[in-house]
């Protein structure tokens, strides 16, 4: 499971980078007319996905997507996300993907999806689990977030579809990462 802390850092560390490539850029753009343009270039283009799974303190699961192609994901849990997988990884990965996730992923929110805005409360028994789902692009943002128990069914299909989708395609960077240790 990820710590709280470690997402709070994560995020702020992303923040400055945003910073400073927009003030980098501004400055280069400046200079320059035939800069060339880049996704992270003006906050208009600015997209950020981020799932998270929280379980008290503890996130057992956690992606975050970015559109420069900055990826973070921790953790795993089951379809119904009730359970956290026992083979969960306990190593955090960041880094770029070859190939770009967070345009996949935004074009995968579904009018259903969509639809399921803002919070709800489930109840049901078990360990209180709380999952968000937050999209921003540019200034227009989408969150979802469910609250309920470990042992209840979980949070909506299209929000399990979704997040399966997210953890379907960040798996595949994974295991692209770990070959890549492997060939070092």
């Amino acid at each position: 499971m990820i710590n709280k802390e470690y997402i709070w850092v994560t995020v702020a560390i992303i923040a400055i980078f945003i910073l400073w490539w927009q003030s980098r850029n501004n400055s280069t753009s400046s200079k320059s007319s035939d800069a060339s343009p880049n996704v992270a270039d003006s906050t208009q283009n600015l997209a950020v996905l981020e799932i998270s799974v929280q379980n008290g303190k503890e996130f057992p699961l956690y992606i975050l997507m970015h559109s420069d192609g900055t990826n973070n994901r921790g953790g795993a849990m089951n379809e119904s996300l009730t359970k956290v997988l026992p083979d969960a990884p306990k190593a955090v990965y960041m880094g770029p993907s070859e190939k770009p996730m967070l345009g996949e992923m935004l074009d995968g929110v579904t009018k259903e999806l969509a639809e399921l805005k803002g919070e709800h409360d489930l109840g049901g028994g078990g360990d209180p689990l709380e999952l968000t789902i937050t999209i921003q692009i540019a200034n227009r943002g989408l969150r979802i977030k469910y609250k309920y128990g470990s042992e209840s069914s979980g949070p909506p299909s299209p929000v399990k579809e979704y997040v399966s989708k997210a953890v379907q395609l960040t798996n595949t960077w994974i295991t692209e990462i770990e070959k890549n240790k492997k060939k070092k």
